[in-house]
């Protein structure tokens, strides 16, 4: 077989005995059709439903794609000719913390020598806060801010009953959280409130703590 993409040349003599004449016969074998162009490595957000842009298969014979679980080709067969095809992911990469990365296989079922292989990776689902502590004055009515950056929804809450959180709860994207004291610090030491941030879909996520000062 002729696994690559340029023609096999080869001739046949064949020589009659009997009149002494001899006729030589030229052919040639066409290369096998293979390519995957445009086929790279692959980086998707966290969600289910993020899509590769496309790549082609050009082949001469049966292909088939393999994948990690939590990716989906758009054809996972295919025979001679030409097939575009994309990747999806089918999974949330939650409640994980951090990336997961696996490999695409585009197997040649005549020849495995020409299996074109290529990494793939989806992104940790976040909850972040920044800062994670901040300080405000002893005077009722003092503020200060921080930011919440999340793939999903949240809710915030204040173990202390002096602290006002405003919003509250929010969605997917980076939102900036204000937090005011409802009364002076009237004593004479610093005090501190913990406001807790919560996913609101992946329990299992880890909650992220803000520690709020209010000065003495």
């Amino acid at each position: 077989s002729n696994t690559g993409s340029a023609r096999a040349p080869g001739s046949l003599s064949v020589h009659n005995d009997v009149t002494g004449e001899s006729v030589t016969v030229s052919f040639s074998q066409s290369g096998y059709k293979w390519t995957v162009s445009n086929a790279d490595s692959y980086s998707f957000g966290a969600f289910k439903g993020e899509k590769s842009s496309e790549f082609t298969i050009t082949s001469s014979g049966s292909w088939r794609i393999e994948t990690p679980e939590w990716i989906q080709a758009s054809k996972s067969r295919g025979s001679a000719g030409t097939d575009r095809v994309s990747l999806t992911t089918i999974q949330d990469n939650a409640p994980a913390t951090s990336r997961r990365t696996g490999t695409v296989t585009v197997v040649c079922e005549d020849f495995g020598s020409l299996n074109k292989v290529f990494t793939v990776q989806q992104e940790k689902y976040n909850l972040s806060a920044n800062p994670t502590s901040l300080s405000i004055k002893k005077a009722n009515g003092s503020t200060g801010t921080f930011t919440v950056t999340a793939d999903g929804t949240w809710s915030a809450k204040s173990d202390a009953t002096w602290l006002n959180i405003s919003p509250s709860n929010g969605s997917a994207g980076t939102t900036v959280v204000t937090v005011k004291a409802t009364s002076k610090n009237g004593t004479r030491n610093t005090r501190t409130a913990t406001v807790t941030i919560n996913d609101t879909k992946y329990s299992s996520i880890p909650a992220i703590s803000v520690i709020v000062t209010q000065q003495k």
